[in-house]
């Protein structure tokens, strides 16, 4: 089995962030990345590019801008240019952008193979992991 850590430089290109706040919560009782298919139910949020500071202003345009530094994005570039690897156990959700056209990332296929004992991790508000730190697996949850 392949892993994949998907992680944005928010550094040095730019992020996208909801228009609207109470986008978050909403986002997070559709369960984005829980394995289950939302392409039924999307409402194609709205996204911005985010900009808190003048440095964010010279922040590099992105092909994978994240929605606030954690949910995957993609430009409609990579989409197009990557839609044979992204398609299977995964959806290409539309986003609403007056700056370009962008695309969350779904997984419909999550293993629990995460050990949260030993993990050292951070979530966000609303109790998702944000970023892990030290990863550490179970391994007989691995498919054989």
């Amino acid at each position: 089995m392949d892993i994949f850590m998907v992680k944005c430089d928010v550094d040095h290109y730019q992020v996208l962030d909801f228009v609207k706040e109470d986008d978050w919560d909403r986002e997070a009782k559709l369960g984005l990345n829980t394995g289950k298919a939302l392409a039924g139910v999307w409402p194609s949020f709205e996204v911005e590019i985010l900009v808190d500071d003048e440095e964010d202003e010279e922040l590099l345009p992105s092909d994978f801008p994240c929605i606030g530094g954690n949910i995957p994005a993609l430009s409609a570039k990579a989409v197009n240019c990557l839609r044979a690897l992204l398609e299977e156990h995964r959806e290409i959700l539309p986003l609403q952008s007056k700056k370009g056209e962008y695309y969350a990332y779904h997984s419909t296929r999550v293993v629990d193979v995460l050990d949260m004992k030993k993990s050292n991790y951070d979530t966000d508000r609303n109790g998702r992991i944000r970023e892990i730190k030290k990863h550490v697996f179970i391994p007989e949850k691995f498919a054989p």
